[in-house]
């Protein structure tokens, strides 16, 4: 009897240190997100604050090097991206989406150590203008440098001096993207013990679910969770993608305006030709953009409802979007005179390191996803797969139950 009280005893005691777990995994993902947003927010203003001070305030152009905030911004879209992805791994005790996470933070790790590239290549850009740029009069020039891509323009009388005056910001910007880059290794790490305490407390709880003891019930689950996490990632992987595509665009759009010609001499403009092509372009980044809602949706439906339509169809728009993919890696270091590859080098300029990186991901996952989606539609056919990848309704989550060993 006494026995059977401290089993009882032992359970709530777990099942407790369970739950505290769990508050413990999301506060430390909250945490992290604050400890990495606020440097990146600093390192941000900082920018800006250079821009303002050498551009903005002498009514310079800096042309496209401000599409640098846009990365800013997509890292902090990121830790925002992860703190939901283990709020939603808490609320299902999903170990597998932990383990997903801990990935991703060393992704985001590297994703750092290139913006200090990144800043390195912009203080280049204004090293390049100081010793490039001889204003000897009052008119506004602009500069090129074709090994920096630095293309600015309206540069003042004494911009040199100006620029020099202001580089103190590259210094404070580098001190913090490596506390930075030290703070999201720190992360990467705890989440990695935070992984396995997971694996300890939680268990694979998430793939019992329904299924029982039934071998195959549980694997039809376990490829459900494994395309849901995978469809999440590419989620996030195609708007990154698509966000710089749509702001390249914007300040390729801009280049254009200072070096089209003259209307009625029936000369085009070198980076996007006439205004039909800037609205093909338009449209196109617009479908793309709803395209990319509407098949993850898709996706989802299809493995949720068990669709074999739906899954092919899906299939079938992956293998499209890979391929774009690997033609926006391939296509900027391809050595050929054509008007398309010369239009999109010359679009992708000074983005290159970034638009490679996500594609490249992007490529990586969608090849996953597709092996999942396959496997997926096997599953389709048991009686049972809608109601083994639906989750029970009126009944609470059940925790891991911890291994106990009586004396």
């Amino acid at each position: 009897m006494s026995k059977m009280f401290r089993i009882g005893s032992n359970l709530s005691e777990a099942f407790a240190d369970t739950k505290r777990f769990t508050l413990i995994a999301i506060g430390l993902s909250f945490l992290q997100t604050i400890l990495t947003i606020i440097p990146e927010v600093v390192i941000l203003l900082t920018i800006n604050e250079f821009f303002g001070r050498t551009f903005n305030a002498n009514n310079a152009d800096a042309g496209s090097l401000p599409i640098i905030f846009v990365y800013f911004s997509l890292f902090i879209f990121a830790q925002l991206f992860q703190f939901v992805l283990v709020v939603d791994a808490a609320l299902s005790l999903n170990s597998m989406q932990i383990i997903a996470v801990s990935v991703f933070n060393f992704v985001t790790t590297t994703y750092t150590a290139i913006q200090i590239v990144q800043i390195i290549r912009l203080k280049a850009c204004a090293e390049a203008i100081i010793s490039g740029v001889s204003l000897t009069t009052t008119s506004k020039v602009s500069f090129k440098d074709p090994d920096t891509n630095c293309k600015v323009y309206d540069l003042p009388d004494d911009f040199s001096r100006i620029l020099s005056a202001n580089l103190g910001f590259f210094n404070t910007s580098w001190v913090w993207e490596i506390a930075l880059v030290a703070i999201c290794g720190l992360c990467a790490i705890l989440t990695i013990f935070a992984a396995r305490e997971t694996i300890r407390r939680w268990g694979w709880q998430i793939w019992k679910r329904s299924t029982g003891a039934d071998v195959e019930k549980r694997y039809i689950l376990q490829t459900y969770y494994f395309f849901v996490l995978f469809l999440k990632l590419n989620i996030f992987s195609a708007v990154c993608l698509i966000t710089q595509l749509i702001v390249l665009f914007y300040y390729s759009r801009k280049e254009t305006s200072r070096t089209k010609p003259p209307s009625g001499t029936g000369i085009q403009d070198s980076v996007g030709g006439t205004a039909i092509t800037d609205i093909a372009t338009l449209i196109g980044l617009a479908v793309t953009a709803v395209a990319s809602v509407v098949y993850f949706f898709m996706g989802y439906m299809a493995v949720r409802k068990g669709s074999i339509a739906m899954m092919l169809l899906f299939c079938m728009i992956l293998i499209a979007t890979s391929f774009v993919a690997i033609a926006i890696i391939v296509v900027p270091y391809l050595k050929i005179d054509n008007q398309f590859v010369v239009q999109f080098q010359e679009l992708v300029a000074g983005a290159t390191i970034f638009l490679t990186v996500f594609s490249s991901i992007c490529v990586l996952l969608n090849s996953t996803l597709l092996a999942i989606g396959f496997q997926s539609l096997r599953n389709f056919s048991h009686k049972e797969y809608r109601e083994i990848v639906t989750p029970p309704k009126n009944k609470p989550q059940e925790y891991a139950t911890p291994s106990l060993e009586l004396e």
